[in-house]
């Protein structure tokens, strides 16, 4: 396991311009445009099972310094518990542990909440993909493409979750493409595999649905 996860502290001089309003928009306008041209014949013919294991969820137990299991959920990102906040955290380990950066999640947790990129509400600043060194899909291909070289791609949408009972921003991994279907890690419901027909697919990236769409881990 390595020892401690990096990132430099969150301040107004560093939240970069790539996550400004204008730009999003731009991306977003674009990547709507790219779903309503896209051929699912062709890209359904694809099949990459997820070759990492499942993502944390909110009810996953997890054993804190050898001494007692709590579930994921209740370890806190700054001042809330996960389970109220937007899930990035677990998603971002994942990502993380993808690319055999081995951190505990509580380290996570703390590291992201210290360095101030989670907010009193347990909003997940999306200045920390930059941080990461990672970047915007700017079309549905770049997805496909991303997936088919083993990697993970990360969607912000608004309160996807079946057992999600309030309107709330939450964060999911896509980790894998068969056929007609995406596998979608949830930190809410665990893993699943959803249906990516042309409304389907507008449903879970499209512009309505999903404030900042996809960032591609790299």
């Amino acid at each position: 396991m390595d020892t401690q996860l990096y990132l430099p502290k969150l301040s107004q001089d560093t939240k970069v311009a790539i996550f400004s309003h204008p730009v999003n928009n731009l991306i977003s306008s674009n990547f709507a445009s790219s779903i309503r041209q896209i051929d699912f014949k062709f890209f359904g013919k694809f099949e990459v099972l997820p070759s990492i294991s499942s993502i944390f969820t909110v009810d996953s137990k997890l054993c804190l310094e050898g001494k007692s299991y709590i579930k994921v959920g209740d370890l806190r990102c700054g001042r809330r518990p996960l389970r109220e906040t937007d899930c990035a955290v677990m998603c971002i380990h994942q990502g993380l542990m993808s690319k055999g950066q081995v951190f505990s999640i509580a380290d996570v947790a703390k590291t992201i909440a210290t360095q101030l990129y989670c907010n009193e509400a347990g909003e997940t600043s999306l200045s920390i993909f930059d941080a990461l060194g990672l970047r915007r899909a700017y079309c549905i291909e770049e997805v496909f493409t991303t997936l088919l070289q083993n990697r993970i791609v990360t969607v912000r949408v608004h309160a996807l979750s079946e057992d999600c009972k309030i309107n709330q921003r939450l964060f999911l991994n896509i980790t894998g493409i068969s056929a007609d279907k995406f596998c979608v890690d949830d930190p809410r419901s665990g893993r699943k595999f959803k249906l990516f027909s042309s409304a389907d697919l507008s449903k879970l990236l499209g512009s309505g649905n999903v404030s900042y769409i996809v960032v591609s881990l790299i």
